[in-house]
């Protein structure tokens, strides 16, 4: 199943895109790590998200202890992972010490998060203000090399407009790997190779709470997770040829009408396909 999340206004935004892409199938040589702090003119502007707490009631979580939601994704290798907890500035941490430090844009920091018993906040995106948090660009797959990206996501509404989580994706051809929102499709996840769009079938995802969300490509299967359960697969086995753009958290940055309209927590991004029970464990970390 395929949904072809075109952009209203289709306008480009001034973001330079530099660094020549290498040739291997996926760009995790750590030498190479930069965490560039990509410049926006964007204005701050527009209001905190509706989400007054977390979404996960302390109450329905396990009473028994265990590894922490932090240390359940760091086990897994992620390539990057920004915890969102910080309440003002302009860096985004990456918690891996890979040096893939975000810069964020006209976001509102300090929100409540996503997780039960810990208290590191979280960021709003604010789409009138076009805001997001610029990451690496050294974040790109090629290939057919695995990869995941996992976010808790709690939208203040869906409408008409593709609304973006986390994205990967350049244009013209387009590239790229994406978490996307839609009023009709709920929350899918999809690959782009050469302007050709492969997704999974979207699923349900609440307003006003924070969902936890994850994408998987293992080289031959998109999948979607949603709260810790499989909500849709798609097959897909093209190569995905060199390219070089950055990622960011909350908006396709060379569209101006992708801006994603919430919270948005715990964004990480692996080089593998994580495995069902792994998704599961980070979902039951959260919990506790």
């Amino acid at each position: 199943m395929a949904f072809v999340s075109r952009i209203g206004a289709w306008r480009l935004l001034v973001l330079a895109v530099g660094v020549a892409a290498t040739a291997c199938s996926l760009l995790l040589d750590t030498d190479q790590f930069v965490g560039r702090e990509t410049a926006s003119a964007l204005d701050a502007g527009g209001s905190e998200s509706g989400l007054e707490a977390s979404v996960i009631d302390a109450d329905s979580g396990s009473a028994d202890s265990g590894p922490t939601y932090r240390d359940e994704v760091l086990a897994d290798n992620p390539l990057a992972y920004y915890r969102l907890g910080e309440t003002s500035g302009t860096v985004a941490l990456d918690e891996t010490g890979h040096g893939h430090t975000g810069t964020p844009v006209a976001v509102v920091q300090g929100v409540p998060g996503a997780l039960a018993s810990d208290p590191n906040t979280a960021i709003s995106i604010v789409k009138a203000a076009t805001s997001h948090v610029a990451l690496s660009d050294r974040l790109t797959v090629q290939g057919r090399a695995a990869f995941s990206i996992e976010a808790w996501l709690g939208p203040n509404a869906l409408d008409e407009t593709f609304r973006f989580a986390v994205c990967n994706e350049r244009a013209a051809p387009r590239h790229g790997y994406a978490i996307v929102l839609h009023i009709e499709h709920g929350v899918f996840f999809e690959r782009y190779v050469a302007n050709d769009q492969k997704a999974t079938p979207g699923a349900a995802i609440a307003t006003g709470v924070y969902s936890h969300v994850v994408g998987t490509y293992d080289g031959t299967t998109l999948r979607l997770y949603v709260n810790g359960v499989l909500a849709g697969e798609e097959g897909d086995v093209r190569n995905m040829p060199a390219y070089t753009t950055p990622a960011a958290i909350g908006a396709f940055l060379q569209f101006a009408d992708s801006v994603f309209d919430g919270a948005v927590d715990e964004v990480a991004l692996y080089a593998t396909a994580l495995a069902p029970d792994r998704v599961k464990a980070h979902f039951d970390a959260a919990r506790r």
